[in-house]
């Protein structure tokens, strides 16, 4: 059990920084409700109602499952392990495959754009304001632009005041 937390300690993340975790109770689906921005107050002269505050509220959904793997040793292989591979390695190595879990579930969602139930258009998408063209490279200048069509980004006529804080781009093409 100790080498098995060893080497999920020394495997990397690099979604930490950037993701959010959250407890769940089952297996079964759930739906995540996130209140955007209230409306822009409106001018209201003397003796005159205030109208009516509308928020958006956007849902998605997504649900728990369990991965694993089952590592068999018999009393023979006990007995002949002269490298240690039983002790050290397997343990070690379990533990590494458990800590990429997340980072490999989260790179392959956003590798899939996937659709979002709040608007039905995909995750990354010129109308979201987070899309740069396929080629266009990571010039300052196509940087600067991204950077300003996040920060634009309205919920409800107001401004959701994203600034972005990471580019995430492969090691190698």
């Amino acid at each position: 059990a100790a080498q098995m937390l060893v080497g999920f300690m020394d495997a990397a993340d690099t979604t930490g920084p950037w993701t959010a975790e959250a407890d769940l109770p089952n297996f079964q689906t759930v739906e995540r409700i996130q209140m955007g921005k209230s409306s822009k107050m409106k001018r209201t002269d003397r003796n005159q109602t205030p109208g009516d505050d509308e928020i958006e509220a956007v849902l998605e959904s997504y649900k728990l499952h369990r991965y694993s793997n089952r590592f068999v040793v018999d009393e023979m292989d006990i007995i002949d392990d002269r490298f240690g591979a039983i002790d050290m390695t397997m343990p070690r190595e379990m533990g590494e495959a458990a800590r990429v879990v997340r980072p490999d579930l989260v790179y392959s969602i956003l590798l899939g754009n996937p659709t979002m139930g709040q608007d039905s258009t995909a995750l990354f998408a010129t109308g979201h304001g987070n899309y740069v063209a396929s080629g266009a490279g990571l010039a300052i200048g196509t940087l600067s632009t991204a950077k300003s069509a996040m920060a634009s980004q309205t919920s409800n006529g107001r401004l959701l005041d994203i600034r972005a804080q990471y580019l995430i781009v492969p090691e190698t093409k």
